[in-house]
């Protein structure tokens, strides 16, 4: 485990997570899943086991489970739209503690960005609706590299458009997917388990906190 001292010595970069990290997205993207299968059903037991999954991963499902007639790559952007335009729709508030840990980087010196596996509609929909995005000095999405997470992709090129190395970027993720792609990129990982399911704690994280608030205190 490594102190928030340490963290900031070495860092120069901050990157964020957003679904279950920036904002608490997962009960909205059920109830947006369960109007777009309608009638059929899901339940949140069910839900839980998606969460994390790639686009491509969540379309596949959709189309072995529900047995749409679509083609998967048409049933993806058919999902990704709905979801995308259903989310415009919800005021979705910041994660607590989320802009108050963010401005303390900032003043600390650090780049602040957005690594997201969502597509950049709804990455974008979600930090205008939580009076985040200007923080950002950089969002960047799944659809913008060759791999999603788990692979390191994301993280790399994030470091890359930084022009900071990676091993001087602290990433917040709260998945296990997405702590293993921030480890596998070398960067300094902190896994946040504020979300709703909260995730469960990754032992090889550089640092495990409950809130942005137990970060600060460190």
């Amino acid at each position: 485990m490594t102190s928030f001292n340490s963290f900031l010595l070495a860092a120069e970069a901050a990157i964020f997570d957003l679904d279950g990290v920036l904002a608490d997205t997962e009960p909205i993207s059920f109830q947006i899943l369960r109007d777009f299968i309608a009638p059929n059903e899901v339940t949140w037991t069910t839900y839980q086991t998606l969460i994390g999954k790639s686009g491509l991963d969540f379309a596949v499902w959709l189309k072995e489970t529900y047995e749409f007639s679509e083609p998967v790559d048409a049933l993806q952007a058919a999902a990704n739209h709905y979801r995308e335009t259903k989310v415009s729709e919800i005021l979705v508030q910041e994660m607590p503690g989320a802009a108050a840990l963010i401005t303390h980087l900032k003043q600390n010196g650090l780049k602040i960005a957005v690594a997201s596996n969502s597509s950049k509609k709804w990455v974008m929909a979600i930090l205008k609706s939580s009076n985040l995005e200007p923080f950002f000095d950089l969002v960047i999405t799944a659809d913008e590299v060759a791999r999603p997470k788990p692979a390191p992709d994301i993280y790399i090129q994030a470091a890359t458009q930084l022009e900071v190395l990676p091993k001087k970027c602290i990433v917040f993720e709260d998945s296990l997917s997405g702590v293993n792609a921030a480890l596998s990129a070398k960067m300094l990982t902190v896994q946040l388990r504020q979300a709703t399911p909260q995730p469960p704690m990754a032992d090889g994280a550089d640092l495990v906190i409950d809130s942005f608030a137990d970060f600060l205190t460190e």
